[in-house]
């Protein structure tokens, strides 16, 4: 009877066992059907549009092709040469014969033809932000994480010319990217989709310098679960004292020297490169500035140097990458500058302080006053400098008494320098309340 039982219950558990893999296979065959069915539709229309394209070029009593070739020299992340994007022109891409897309280039080797089908692009949804309606805070539909900027001063025209690449992430779909500039010529912008690696088309580039906005509409919306990073190329100069510009001084032979010195707070980064120019929009800085080759120059950022790059007459230095901080804090300084240092006790934190060379005897007083006052504080409130390094350095011209820029803290000499022999004993208070804070 048992065994009756047993050989009953199998039977029905293969019979249920059965079905349900019919079943499975059943819709597994439906699903890969509709995928299929999916994949027929794109492929019918991709030959559409090959068709179309081909009829179009048909028509023509001679048609060539002009194969465009990348420049293996240049990241995939920036446009080519003859694709460049410049505010102003109401076009994602302008060639180099002046041609928009979707347009007809003449040959002038061989007077034929080549036309080119309109690239689909997406109906935009409705809500979407109005450029015109944007004044002073930048919207918020964007998050900026990283920057790269890479910075080239010409100490002797006051030109500089540099890229900055910005990766950033969504809190909201936008097709609108708004970010600072002022007095910058700003050129070659790109958009790159990360995960595609495939450029998002420009629709339209405004420089607005009544309100330092760079506003730049997509002709699609930006996904939010995509990474997205904005490259631009930017020329500047150097002649204001905020922003990034020269200062300079007599050496002790008499000879004029220049230095370049950075003074971004509260809102003059965007006069040095293109960013998002407000304290709450922190992100993380990799800082590249190039100095004269040699070892008369070199250069200062809120980090130690990573890397250093000789490229014939300039060198090119790399620094480490900074934690979060807010563009006003951003820092560097190219100088020919001497120094006094010390380790902060009980720490391997180092301290430098930089002076013109005829005047570096005059830092010994703020570098005693700040290695006791970070000791102090770090033993106070038991929380450990967050930096590897900290730097101050006496700029001859400066507007502000100092600028705390995290790990490269600038001052005017008058702050920072003091001679037991002459100096008053207002001037040793002024470099004690400075310093110390």
């Amino acid at each position: 009877m048992v065994a009756w039982l047993t050989v009953k219950s199998v039977a029905i558990f293969l019979g249920l066992a059965s079905t349900a893999f019919c079943v499975a296979t059943i819709v597994l065959a439906v699903q890969n059907a509709d995928l299929e069915n999916d994949l027929q539709d794109a492929l019918d229309k991709i030959d559409a549009l090959t068709a179309n394209t081909t009829s179009t070029s048909s028509t023509s009593t001679s048609t060539s092709t002009t194969p465009t070739t990348a420049n293996p020299n240049r990241p995939t992340d920036e446009p080519e040469p003859g694709s460049t994007t410049t505010p102003g022109t109401g076009n994602d891409t302008t060639s180099s014969a002046g041609t928009s897309p979707g347009g007809t280039t003449p040959s002038p080797s061989t007077g034929s033809t080549s036309t080119t089908a309109n690239p689909i692009y997406p109906t935009l949804p409705t809500g979407l932000p109005d450029p015109e309606k944007i004044e002073w805070r930048l919207p918020t539909e964007l998050t900026p994480i990283k920057y790269k900027v890479y910075y080239h001063p010409d100490l002797k025209t006051g030109a500089c010319e540099g890229t900055v690449s910005i990766q950033f992430q969504l809190n909201a779909i936008t097709n609108l990217i708004v970010l600072h500039a002022k007095e910058l010529n700003v050129h070659r912008i790109s958009i790159l989709n990360m995960m595609a690696r495939m450029r998002v088309a420009i629709d339209s580039i405004n420089l607005d310098e009544s309100r330092e906005l760079l506003l730049i509409t997509l002709r699609e919306v930006l996904s939010m679960n995509k990474a997205y990073t904005l490259s631009a190329s930017f020329d500047c100069n150097l002649s204001s004292l905020v922003g990034s510009y020269i200062s300079n001084y007599t050496n002790a032979d008499g000879v004029d020297r220049s230095i370049i010195s950075t003074k971004f707070e509260p809102t003059y980064a965007r006069q040095a490169f293109p960013c998002f120019d407000e304290p709450a929009l922190k992100a993380q800085f990799t800082i590249t500035v190039a100095r004269p080759s040699g070892d008369e120059y070199h250069v200062l950022s809120n980090m130690p140097v990573a890397s250093e790059y000789v490229d014939g007459d300039i060198t090119e230095v790399t620094f480490a990458e900074t934690v979060p901080m807010s563009t006003y804090l951003a820092a560097f300084v190219v100088s020919d500058f001497q120094y006094k240092e010390t380790t902060v006790e009980g720490t391997s934190i180092a301290l430098k302080v930089y002076a013109p060379p005829a005047q570096v005897e005059k830092t010994q007083y703020a570098l005693d006053t700040a290695a006791g006052v970070m000791a102090y504080y770090i033993n106070y409130f038991n929380v450990s400098y967050a930096l590897p390094k900290l730097d101050l350095v006496a700029i001859p011209d400066f507007v502000s008494g100092a600028m705390e820029n995290w790990g490269l803290v600038t001052f005017r000499e008058t702050a920072l320098l003091y001679d037991e022999s002459t100096s008053s004993s207002v001037n040793k208070q002024r470099v004690a309340i400075v310093v110390g804070p």
